[in-house]
């Protein structure tokens, strides 16, 4: 995998007063705003991911200023279903630096052949992205930006929701970086309160976003707007039937109208799965 800017294999970044130590061994992946690294933990032993600020961000306040939002969100946490955050760093040669719990079976995007997932696999990814939703709700953070993409697989098959980039937090100001009326998130994912201000958005963003995110999954096609699913059901056609009358109500148009909560909407899911 290359891509400008990627640190090569054998750079080392800083550990603070542990000095360097973190090595890394290799990209896991990259994007237009960050990239992530396999590294080697030269005090512990373990593997670990590092996540790094793209090179022409690094110097801008406020994509600092969000990446160190991520890592207070994700540090609040400590949930199976969430990928937990082990150290932040400020490396004077690449800025901070986010060093996370690595899930080596990579994300639940990946699993996406030609076909759809077995419905069993699709309600199991759900029940375990909704119970470390529901975690984070509970501790007043509101993902947005809930996608197969931000679905990581553990070693041992547990599901685990990351990258809180974009997160609404309780009691930490984010005004100055997302402004009335500005979209953030991924659109196909976007419960219709998200598109149009995605400062106000609730927890009910995201039990749509897991909606929408299963219908991937249990189809193999991106998913349209959901939210008008109840005006025309054959766009549901493509999913299995078990699994329709939980995407209605979970990517209902309006907020009030779906699951009251994560945890109501993973005990829906454990209807399907009987």
């Amino acid at each position: 995998m290359n891509g400008p800017g990627l640190l090569p294999p054998g750079a080392r970044l800083p550990g603070g007063a542990l000095g360097e130590r973190y090595v890394v061994k290799a990209p896991l992946g990259h994007g237009g705003m960050a990239a992530v690294y396999l590294v080697d933990d030269t005090v512990l032993g373990v593997e670990r991911a590092a996540k790094v600020l793209a090179p022409d961000l690094v110097q801008d306040p406020s994509i600092r200023a969000r990446f160190l939002d991520e890592a207070r969100a994700m540090a609040r946490l400590d949930h199976r279903n969430v990928v937990r955050v082990y150290d932040v760093l400020d490396a004077a040669a690449v800025g901070p630096v986010l060093v996370m719990e690595y899930c080596a079976g990579g994300t639940v995007r990946r699993w996406l052949g030609p076909g759809p997932l077995p419905l069993e696999h699709v309600v199991l990814v759900g029940r375990h992205v909704l119970a470390g939703l529901h975690a984070a709700h509970a501790a007043g953070i509101v993902h947005r930006d809930v996608k197969p993409g931000n679905f990581l697989v553990h070693r041992d098959g547990v599901v685990k929701v990351s990258d809180f980039g974009i997160a609404r937090l309780a009691g930490i100001s984010s005004s100055s970086l997302t402004r009335t009326g500005e979209f953030l998130g991924t659109v196909v994912y976007a419960a219709p309160e998200q598109r149009m201000d995605a400062r106000s958005v609730g927890p009910a963003a995201d039990v749509y976003g897991v909606g929408a995110a299963l219908y991937q999954l249990a189809s193999g096609r991106e998913p349209p707007d959901l939210s008008v699913a109840s005006l025309k059901l054959s766009v549901l056609d493509v999913v299995p039937a078990p699994l329709r009358p939980f995407l209605l109500t979970a990517c209902a148009y309006r907020p009030e109208e779906r699951f009251p909560s994560a945890a109501a909407a993973a005990a829906a899911l454990r209807q399907i799965a009987g």
